[in-house]
């Protein structure tokens, strides 16, 4: 094993030395830079370390096969395989020489993988360090291919193919191989999208209840460029689309993007020149409002009686990244007229509905309703969730008394039956006497002593032209 150790140099040397030496700058320090040096120590074994973290805010870390401590956050749950290729055994001249014409290719990575036949290992996941190590590799030229990414990291662009040579020239000591070899390979990742509701002015049904979402744009390596970007929203069917904006960073144009509605999909397409737009951006995010007016509360499902959903999707690069669900809430309100000591349902009574209280500053007149009809009932059907409302009686059934109201009254989402609120109504009597004692009493004893006194009036004035006359 010495003799091959002393001697794997000297062949090395004197058969592609030369050609070997090309190999350091055609794969960025990926490949052995040459078998000058100190012998390769044949019978090692040797490793690769794949680090997967977000993309930095500021690219470019060295790539030298070193371990580097400032990095982004690691990313778990990614997929890498690493596959020797055939014929690069770097124990061997043999190996060498295929291992420059490799890095001699117009396209390294290309010709690796022509030589590579199925099937392929079986992936290693990254950790919760961001970490995927292959141990006891036999040295020779490694493809590794980044796979699917089971963590749910929000991966937009995969790093591509790369090759490594274990070992690869230490960079920082000449007298050395180095065995253990770490890679970070270039990726971008979005942060999750945020989805807002905004639906405090919206009171009942044919109100405008607004949705947003924002879309934070990945940060793209050096001089790459989005290949496509789209924002979906499907509408819930209660709700009847009135419009849509995208708003961005200085300068996005209207020609950067194309928005559509079609059977309530609302979709924000970015354009080629829109593409070169967001991969210039830094940190920067692209939000989505789209406006929606309120048609109606049940969509068929008990539990689900006004509670409207909504949800977005962003489709970057090919992949799915889903936002968080808001909901607007609704519920039903039914008043019910009757006779308070018979419970008899009355028709002719008409209500109003304030969000706050009646004529107070800020309050506003929801709706007023049409008479009650003879089942008495007089319905709103649909009140937004979360809001104090107030019901007044304006008009009473005939030869009735306005009702009495306990306020406020709340509805709530996912109960079809709703809110009933029943308003009990006096008769009025057909005549009402003040109470005893009070100064009505009086005036009633001083009309009756008056009238006493003008009927004794006229008896006395007959009777003396009866008199007269006689």
């Amino acid at each position: 094993m010495a003799t091959t150790k002393r001697s794997l140099t000297v062949r090395v040397a004197a058969g592609f030395g030369a050609i070997a030496l090309a190999t350091l700058t055609a794969l960025g320090g990926a490949l052995p830079a040459s078998a000058i040096g100190p012998n390769v120590e044949v019978d090692k074994l040797g490793s690769i370390v794949v680090h997967k973290h977000a993309q930095p805010e500021v690219p470019g870390l060295p790539s030298n096969g070193l371990p580097v401590s400032d990095v982004a956050a690691p990313l778990a749950g990614v997929e890498f395989t690493a596959q020797l290729v055939p014929g690069t055994d770097l124990t061997t001249p043999e190996g060498w020489l295929l291992a420059s014409e490799i890095a001699a290719a117009a396209d390294p990575v290309a010709y690796a993988q022509g030589l590579i036949t199925p099937p392929a290992p079986a992936p290693v996941l990254t950790t919760a360090a961001g970490t995927a190590t292959f141990s006891d590799l036999p040295l020779g030229v490694y493809l590794v291919t980044e796979g699917a990414d089971t963590g749910d990291n929000g991966i937009i662009v995969q790093s591509a193919p790369f090759l490594i040579s274990v070992p690869m020239a230490h960079p920082t000591n000449t007298s050395a191989w180095l065995y253990d070899v770490h890679a970070y390979p270039k990726n971008s990742v979005t942060d999750p999208l945020v989805k807002t509701v905004d639906d405090a002015d919206a009171l009942e049904l044919g109100d405008t209840v607004s949705w947003a979402v924002s879309v934070p744009v990945p940060e793209l390596p050096a001089d790459e460029v989005f290949d496509s970007f789209t924002i979906t929203d499907q509408l819930d069917a209660r709700l009847t689309y009135s419009g849509a904006t995208v708003s961005g960073p200085a300068g996005l144009l209207a020609e950067h993007y194309s928005v559509t509605h079609v059977g309530g999909l609302v979709t924000v397409d970015f354009t080629a020149a829109g593409l070169a737009y967001l991969s210039g951006l830094d940190n920067a995010d692209i939000v989505v409002t789209i406006q929606t007016v309120v048609n109606g509360v049940d969509n068929g499902e008990a539990a689900e009686y006004g509670i409207i959903p909504n949800t977005a999707v962003a489709n970057i690069n090919g992949t799915d990244i889903t936002s968080n669900t808001v909901d607007s809430r609704w519920g039903l309100l039914t008043v019910l007229k009757v006779e308070d000591d018979t419970d008899t349902t009355l028709a002719g009574a008409v209500f109003e509905l304030w969000a706050g209280v009646p004529g107070a500053p800020g309050s506003t007149l929801v709706h007023t309703t049409a008479p009650t009809g003879a089942d008495g009932v007089a319905t709103f059907p649909a009140l937004r969730e979360g809001v104090d409302y107030y019901l007044v009686e304006t008009v009473a059934p005939l030869g009735y008394e306005i009702g009495t109201i306990d306020n406020p009254v709340q509805v709530f989402a996912g109960d079809p039956a709703g809110v009933v609120v029943q308003v009990e109504n006096a008769k009025i009597p057909a005549y009402a006497l003040p109470i005893t004692g009070g100064s009505g009493e009086a005036a009633f004893m001083i009309g009756g002593f008056g009238l006493i006194g003008a009927a004794l009036g006229f008896m006395l004035i007959r009777r003396r032209k009866e008199q007269a006359g006689a």
